[in-house]
């Protein structure tokens, strides 16, 4: 339903029309002093109400209250086709089954770590070497699910799928950390029941996914985008989802349900400012934040920078995105293949990859910055093909600053790093290491 009212001085009208309860707007009406209940769009049953003008604010109260309840029951009704989770699988690791009584099934709308409600628990043992099905009752959509392993389990189960009735659903997947015998969180997604999980930690185990916008309202969307220098604008905020409320803030912290500001009209942005907005709909999580700097006028000249490496070196690729808040125009690329180490790519990436090479050193120009993630045990070919890459870039850009961008050790791994087998000038008198911290 809606309530739309206003006020034509002197004579009022309220229409109350079935159809979406959450948004509240003023209508222009006819000079009747008259309370109109009406279907949506109109329609012939209109049954009009003598208003005495002394009750009428007592009337728009009566109604606005009449209005928000209706809004807050509907906001706990999914839509038509919504991904509501009510249907796990799941397959048991082998000779492990037991170890999965009491396991539950939860949703949340806080974050993937707070706020889960169980939906679905795992009562009996689960049939060996084959899949299990969980039904269970639930109408509210929840964007985070996640399974959450009995204490003392170390998290034992071979696969894990979460469903909407027969619809299997996806997103973005996260898990607690650590792992026996290489046996982490992965193999609980990876579509191979041979395959499972073992955690280090017995207590506390869980994997789910983060179903984003799937299952919130429309995140927001700029018009215009930011995009390099702009000039004094103003910003609008579109989003898709017409029953949702917009906030936003300008001093980058994300907007909640209740704080931030509350969109309404175009906000001028006449200096350069980063803006967080996010959408919201009553009993649903927030919508994921869009976040965007927009550069006006004058601004300190920015970095310009390239990184080398693997997978993990990707993640440099905000860099960008936080210079950007400190107002700095700054332009990075990254050349990276997963897996490889240094002398792979220059042996292989370069050659394979000529020109993806050739268009981000000629779009960056010279480069100020350079990171290359050393990978290779064997240190003096490690650093041989280093001083390749830096040779490289120095061609073009001499007084470039290498950068070494260290990968972590991980204990269970079993890489030379990871055992504290690999010496460290920087603990000279500590060598060997006496425990695995100290090879860090």
């Amino acid at each position: 339903m809606v309530l739309h009212a206003l006020h034509r001085a002197p004579n009022w009208r309220y229409v109350l029309r079935t159809g979406d309860v959450r948004r509240f707007a003023a209508l222009e009406s006819d000079s009747r002093d008259s309370l109109a209940i009406s279907p949506a769009g109109g329609g012939s049953w209109d049954t009009l109400i003598p208003a005495v003008r002394s009750s009428r604010l007592l009337l728009f109260a009566l109604l606005a209250l009449l209005a928000a309840a209706f809004a807050r029951a509907a906001d706990m009704i999914a839509p038509p086709g919504a991904p509501v989770f009510n249907h796990a699988r799941f397959f048991p690791a082998p000779l492990r089954e037991k170890e999965m009584v009491g396991g539950r099934f939860c949703g949340s709308n806080v974050s993937a770590t707070e706020g889960f409600v169980t939906l679905g628990e795992i009562t009996k043992e689960p049939q060996a070497q084959q899949w299990n099905d969980l039904v269970f009752s639930n109408n509210r959509l929840y964007r985070w699910l996640r399974y959450e392993a009995p204490p003392g389990s170390h998290g034992n189960i071979g696969e894990l799928e979460f469903y909407a009735s027969t619809r299997r659903l996806d997103g973005v997947r996260f898990a607690t950390i650590g792992e026996r015998n290489g046996r982490g969180w992965r193999f609980a997604f990876d579509g191979d029941p041979a395959t499972w999980v073992d955690t280090e930690e017995a207590d506390g185990q869980y994997a789910g996914i983060d179903l984003m916008d799937q299952a919130t309202s429309r995140t927001p969307r700029f018009l215009p985008p930011p995009s390099g220098i702009q000039k004094p604008l103003r910003l609008q905020l579109n989003c898709l989802t017409p029953y949702a409320t917009v906030r936003y803030t300008l001093d980058g912290s994300t907007p909640g349900p209740k704080t931030g500001e509350l969109y309404t009209d175009a906000i001028p942005i006449n200096k350069s400012t980063t803006v967080v907005a996010a959408s919201f709909v009553e009993g649903w999580a927030a919508s994921p934040p869009i976040i965007g700097t927009f550069l006006i006028g004058d601004t300190s000249p920015g970095l310009h920078t390239l990184h080398i490496g693997n997978t993990l070196t990707d993640i440099t690729a905000q860099f960008s995105d936080y210079a950007r808040t400190a107002h700095r125009p700054h332009l990075s690329r990254t050349f990276t293949l997963p897996g490889a180490n240094t002398h792979r790519l220059w042996d292989v990436g370069l050659v394979q990859r000529k020109t993806e090479w050739q268009v981000a050193t000629e779009l960056l120009g010279q480069i100020d910055h350079l990171t290359v993630q050393p990978r290779d045990f064997k240190m003096d070919d490690e650093a041989e093909y280093e001083h390749r890459f830096f040779d490289l870039v120095r061609q073009k850009s001499p007084n470039v600053q290498p950068w070494l961008y260290v990968e972590w050790v991980e204990k269970e791994r079993g890489r030379p790093s990871d055992s504290a087998e690999m010496p460290n000038s920087q603990m000279k008198k500590l060598w060997p290491a006496l425990t695995w911290e100290e090879s860090k």
